[in-house]
């Protein structure tokens, strides 16, 4: 009975977890606000039904979004119950989700992605083979089309899926591997985020779980991914190695990375045309945070609120700079705030796990690489990374003790 009891928890903290990172970043599941209401109303009910409560911490979260926004509406005339609504219930999903889940928060994210791994890997290898993908695409596919998707969409048409792979185009034009994301280098995302949670839980790098993350990595050709995926690597060696391995370490990981970069026709020359014209179009990383840069430089303190109205939806408001966009959008407080939140999560993940805690400001050196390629910030999974700090503590009891410790000694 009570190992039937433990396993139903189990998936049920599984489950929450696929919702957090599917109204982030699968496609059915973030395009309709219906769905990521419906979402957090099942994961508060599960909340609800533990018998957990609310933070003190929380409460001054939303409530610095919600006055930000308050004060944004009053300076610009605009205000929009709407838009504080939408924020506060992502804030409370994000929430609920890591109360929940709880200290195994972390361990549950790199065994959800490991798997999801798998099945992308599966997928991108039948992308190969002619036949079968175009068979999913007619006659499986359509079954998977979100009632509730929102003519929002119109602009950023959502690809064929089936939930747990989306066959984005880039998948049969460059064989890039978009895993169950919007694209690959929001998948990139996902997986760079559990190699990093991966390797502060085991202390190594060379397990099952890390090289089937990297190899995902490898598939999606994302510049962002393998940049974020280098640092990572290079900031876990100067973080864990003895000093007289480290410089080793540390110079084959640049000199891999200096081999792709020169030797892969997307790695530098993408980054060269990014560059390049960073003057003329918002579609370039370089040029959406400059443009986000200039705005913020109008309203420092309180940001230029939302843009993402899709009513007067154009191409000029189009971001893909993540870090900037939370930047402009929220202004330096908010911006600070998510930083310094972000540090007490990795920081309070690394003392859990008895791992150096110098690896946190290293971890979110990579996040905000990560947020320069993509516009995650604003979803409910990384409004979650500011509040792991909350069940994550340092290990308080004997038994805490040796799991980690056989955690360390097993196979991750």
């Amino acid at each position: 009975m009570v190992n039937h009891q433990e396993n139903k928890i189990n998936w049920l903290d599984y489950l929450i977890l696929f919702l957090l990172s599917a109204v982030t970043g699968i496609p059915f599941f973030y395009a309709s606000t219906v769905t990521i209401f419906i979402c957090t109303v099942f994961i508060f009910v599960i909340f609800f039904i533990r018998g957990l409560h609310y933070d003190v911490e929380f409460f001054f979260i939303i409530m610095a979004f919600a006055l930000v926004e308050i004060m944004q509406a009053f300076v610009f005339g605009d205000f929009s119950l709407i838009t504080i609504l939408g924020t506060s219930v992502r804030l409370i999903m994000a929430y609920t989700a890591v109360k929940v889940v709880g200290k195994m928060f972390t361990e549950k994210y790199v065994n959800l992605i490991y798997v999801l791994t798998w099945i992308s890997l599966f997928f991108y290898g039948l992308s190969f083979i002619p036949g079968p993908i175009e068979f999913i695409l007619k006659e499986i596919a359509p079954f998977f089309k979100n009632p509730f998707l929102e003519e929002a969409y119109r602009f950023y048409p959502i690809s064929p899926n089936i939930i747990i792979f989306t066959f984005e185009p880039s998948l049969f034009l460059h064989h890039r591997n978009p895993g169950a994301f919007w694209e690959p280098g929001a998948y990139a995302i996902f997986l760079n985020l559990a190699l990093i949670f991966n390797l502060i839980k085991a202390n190594k790098l060379f397990t099952l779980k890390n090289i089937i993350i990297i190899v995902g990595i490898l598939t999606t050709l994302s510049t962002g991914g393998y940049i974020a995926m280098f640092l990572t690597i290079i900031f876990f060696y100067i973080s864990s190695s003895k000093l007289k391995y480290k410089f080793i370490y540390v110079t084959v990981a640049l000199i891999l990375a200096y081999l792709v970069l020169v030797n892969l026709d997307f790695m530098l020359p993408k980054v060269q045309t990014d560059i390049e014209l960073r003057d003329e179009t918002t579609t370039s990383r370089f040029g959406s945070g400059m443009v986000d840069f200039q705005l913020f430089l109008t309203h420092p303190f309180i940001g230029t609120g939302r843009m993402m109205s899709f009513k007067y939806f154009t191409i000029d408001m189009h971001r893909n700079n993540g870090t900037m966009n939370l930047l402009a959008t929220y202004g330096i407080f908010i911006f600070t705030l998510f930083f310094v939140l972000y540090y007490r999560s990795f920081r309070s993940i690394c003392q859990y796990y008895q791992y150096t805690t110098k690896f946190a400001i290293y971890s979110i050196i990579v996040v905000i690489v990560l947020g320069f390629s993509q516009a995650i910030f604003m979803r409910p999974l990384f409004y979650g990374l500011m509040m792991l700090f909350l069940p994550y503590s340092k290990p308080d009891s004997m038994i805490e003790n040796k799991n980690i410790l056989s955690i360390r000694n097993g196979q991750n």
